[in-house]
């Protein structure tokens, strides 16, 4: 510790500053390094779960056509109307089947808990 006193005072500022710079640049590189990592987990979480609400909400405006158009065809007067809403009920269900068929790997985390395992975590 005695050489330390006997530094003159410059060199002793020099080597503080230095000291403070390289703790800086640690953190520095630390930052960097984190920020790609969050921006590999936020591609991930898009993919997971923005992509998996779009396809929820793509199911839910076809299912409520095709309400819409079952109701329409309970609705009709005439049979030729009822046999329109009715092919409108199958084709709108028929794009249900798709969409739902893209929502069950999207929307399904890699660690998700199943939910018989949730049941018993209470």
């Amino acid at each position: 510790m005695k050489w330390f006193n006997n530094l003159k005072v410059g060199s002793k500022l020099i080597g503080g500053f230095l000291v403070v710079a390289f703790i800086g640049g640690v953190i520095g590189v630390q930052g960097i390094l984190k920020t790609s990592q969050m921006s590999d987990l936020a591609t991930e979480m898009y993919q997971t779960e923005a992509m998996g609400i779009r396809h929820v909400a793509e199911v839910n405006i076809d299912m409520l056509n095709s309400s819409n158009a079952l109701r329409g065809a309970m609705m009709a007067f005439d049979d030729a109307e009822r046999d329109r809403e009715l092919y409108n009920v199958d084709r709108y269900l028929a794009e249900v089947f798709p969409s739902w068929i893209w929502l069950k790997p999207s929307s399904i985390p890699s660690k998700a808990v199943p939910w018989s395992a949730r049941l018993t975590m209470r």
